[in-house]
């Protein structure tokens, strides 16, 4: 699977790449949203991972950009913001969009996002 991490955090970012890399998979890893589309319209991913609320350097009009972009491109927010508590937020977002509260451990991370392929190819 091809994975491409979209963290300012340099720590959790350094983290996340080494696990999804030790589990095999191919990942790639930027600090901001604009360098996430400038490799997302050099190569195809599978899944991005990104906070869109963690810094303003990646903010919510990367995901619109991710659609027209990499349509195919799976989209998991991980997010510690309690918007999406009551679902407010649900209706603006696309259904492609994937939501996981923050925090989760990255091994449940790499789960949740090996899923739907384990589900096509069983």
């Amino acid at each position: 699977m091809n994975v491409l991490i979209v963290e300012p955090d340099g720590t959790v970012q350094a983290r996340r790449l080494a696990a999804f890399a030790a589990s095999g998979h191919c990942v790639s890893a930027v600090c901001e949203g604009e360098r996430a589309l400038a490799l997302l319209r050099r190569r195809p991913f599978d899944v991005m991972l990104v906070d869109p609320f963690g810094d303003d350097a990646t903010d919510m009009s990367l995901l619109a950009a991710t659609r027209i972009t990499a349509p195919m491109c799976r989209i998991v927010l991980l997010t510690a913001t309690s918007l999406f508590v009551s679902g407010e937020l649900f209706t603006i977002m696309p259904p492609s969009i994937e939501i996981l509260r923050a925090p989760i451990t990255d091994r449940d991370l790499i789960i949740h996002c090996e899923e739907p392929r384990r589900r096509l190819s069983a």
